[in-house]
């Protein structure tokens, strides 16, 4: 595997189901990165709610992993996807790329996991 970047973000859910062992691997195989983005689901299928509930669940309890709530943030907002009420327009590209800043900057100032715990409770120490 090549060098991951500090800043790592995943969407997962769209295109079917993700199970709870895939995605401990992915956040697992991503434990070097200093945060991981999660972006949850917002598709009309069958599969959406179970795959959002899953990544709530589980992406918490990774020290560098946040989730970015697409699917609250794109609720009731139809003009946000083009016909097929999955891929986004250039207005929900814009919100979705917000959403995303937006988990970004929620991890700014947390230490984040590099799977050295002393490093990180020496991190923390003024």
């Amino acid at each position: 595997m090549g060098e991951l970047q500090p800043t790592t973000i995943l969407d997962l859910g769209n295109n079917g189901t993700v199970d709870e062992a895939t995605l401990r691997g992915i956040l697992l195989a991503l434990s070097t990165c200093q945060r991981v983005i999660v972006v949850n689901a917002r598709v009309p299928r069958r599969w959406q709610d179970d795959n959002d509930a899953l990544m709530a669940r589980v992406v918490p309890t990774y020290q560098n992993a946040v989730l970015a709530d697409w699917r609250s943030a794109s609720a009731g907002h139809t003009e946000y996807f083009g016909p097929d009420g999955v891929h986004p327009g250039a207005v929900g590209a814009r919100a979705y790329t917000s959403v995303v800043l937006s988990a970004i900057e929620s991890t700014e100032h947390q230490p984040r996991n590099t799977g050295d715990v002393a490093s990180l409770a020496q991190s923390s120490v003024p």
